[in-house]
Formats: structure tokens, sequence, C-alpha cells
């Protein structure tokens, strides 16, 4: 009886708490409303900036969970993630001396191995600014023409200082990209081992100046993707020239003051940063 007292209070809990706080939430948006009818039905209506739309409480809750699972430094999240592709062929994903599937079972074979054969790009990870890393999920794709393209979403634990948003007051995620290598194909570094570990500390380095002035960063996506040099000048360069390139996306997120932040400032800071070099 005790025990189905206290489930019984728990789920009131569960259900009333939210329902309050919407009740709430609804009174202060029927007075919001009131007013701002009230300044345009005055013979001398008031021109000053309207007062702000409250904020939807539940709002609250996501950014609780967004919060906690970007600067997380105890667990891996779907809030950080590294996306490597790779070009293979489809023997690629099969054991030595095993035959070539029906191409109509070529997808499934690729769900079952491609987080065995991906994981090993978690020690570039840890190699560059993490703690832990895995896989959190892959995708196949198959041309009709070229090379099976497999992608893997790592998660990571960052390594680095990540700063404290709780200092932050009137808080809000902003997001950036910085394109890393925003030069021509040709230009651009191999997609080895070594170019990809330099992306992640290359954009590990644009948080590190960013948190600076925010006081918390976060590389909460980084796509590394082969290109390929055109023939025209591939023909140019030395005999011998890897023609796989290395393609690098980031994206920057900071929580800061959204009455003192702006995305496009943050995207001009983040752009600034990312040519300095």
């Amino acid at each position: 009886m005790k025990t189905a007292r206290i489930l019984a209070i728990a789920v009131t809990l569960v259900v009333a708490v939210p329902l309050l706080v919407l009740n709430v939430w609804g009174a202060r948006m029927s007075l919001w409303a009131v007013e701002q009818t009230r300044q345009f039905d005055t013979d001398t209506p008031n021109m000053t900036d309207p007062a702000p739309m409250p904020r939807n409480p539940l709002r609250f809750f996501h950014d609780r969970g967004e919060l906690r699972d970007t600067f997380a430094t105890d667990a891996l999240t779907d809030q950080r993630s590294i996306v490597i592709t790779e070009w293979i062929e489809p023997a690629d994903l099969l054991t030595a001396g095993e035959p070539l599937p029906d191409p109509t079972h070529l997808a499934l074979y690729a769900q079952a191995r491609a987080p065995q054969r991906m994981i090993r790009y978690c020690t570039e990870v840890i190699a560059a600014f993490g703690t832990a890393c895995d896989v959190m999920r892959t995708e196949a794709q198959f041309p009709t023409t070229g090379p099976t393209a497999i992608s893997a979403h790592l998660t990571y634990i960052p390594a680095g200082i990540l700063g404290d948003p709780d200092l932050v007051n009137n808080g809000e995620f902003f997001i950036a990209p910085a394109r890393l290598y925003e030069m021509r194909d040709h230009e651009k570094p191999p997609f080895n081992s070594e170019s990809r570990i330099a992306a992640m500390q290359k954009a590990q380095d644009i948080c590190d100046r960013l948190r600076e002035t925010y006081g918390n960063c976060i590389v909460s996506r980084l796509d590394l993707r082969p290109v390929e040099i055109w023939r025209t000048d591939l023909e140019r360069l030395p005999p011998g020239t890897d023609p796989i390139r290395l393609d690098a996306t980031a994206i920057i997120k900071i929580y800061a003051d959204k009455t003192q932040t702006a995305n496009d400032d943050l995207r001009q800071i983040v752009q600034s940063l990312t040519t300095a070099d």
C-alpha cells in the first residue's frame, strides 16, 4: 500500500508540474498580449520597443538536455560528432577469400560490417582532441558508377577545456560553420591520417580562441570528406601525387548571452579565425 501511494504521488507530480508551469506561462502570455494591444488602442501609442514575448518554459527543459549533452565530459553523446567518409570497393567489406555477395545484399553487408571497419578512425580522434570515442552510426552509398562511400558518425568526449555554460546569463546556443580548407581541390592536403588529425586540431584551435571571448566552445561536428583532384589539375602535378584530397568543415558551437550575441557576428569571427593562418 505504501509503495502504491508513493507511486501515485510521483505520477501526480510528473503530470502536475509541467501543467502548472504551462498555466503560469499561459497567464504571462495573456498579460503580454493585453499589454501589446493596449499600446495600439490608445490615442498616443507607446512607440518604444515592445516587451519580448515570454519564453516557452518547455524550451528550458530542452536547453538543459542539450547543455548537458553538449558539455558533458563523462559520457558520449549525439551532440558531438566527427563524420568521416571514405571511398572503398565492395570487396573491402569482406574477409580474406570471401566471395562477393549479390549486389542486392551489399547494403546489408555494409550495415553489418561498416562499424567494425570505421572504429579505427577513433584512434585519430583521440590523438587529436578526445579522451574517448565510439561509432554512433554508419551510412553507405552505392552509386551506379564510382566507388562505394562509407560514412561513420563518431561520437567523442573532448579532452580540452570546454568552459562553464552555467556562468552565462540569458543563454542560447549559437553555431557557425568553418570551412577549414577554402581552396582549390589540388591545393588541399591529402586524405590521410596526418591531415585528418591536423584538421581536428585546427577546429579545436578555433574553439580555443572563441573560448577566450565567450567563455565556452565546442566542436559539435566535423565533416572530413575525400575529394578527387580534377584530371587536368593532376596532370600538372608531379608524378605519383595522391589524387584524393581532404575537405573539412567544422560546426562551431557556443552558449552565449542572446542579448549580446548574434549568429552573423559569430560567423564573421569564425571566418576570420579560419583564414588567419
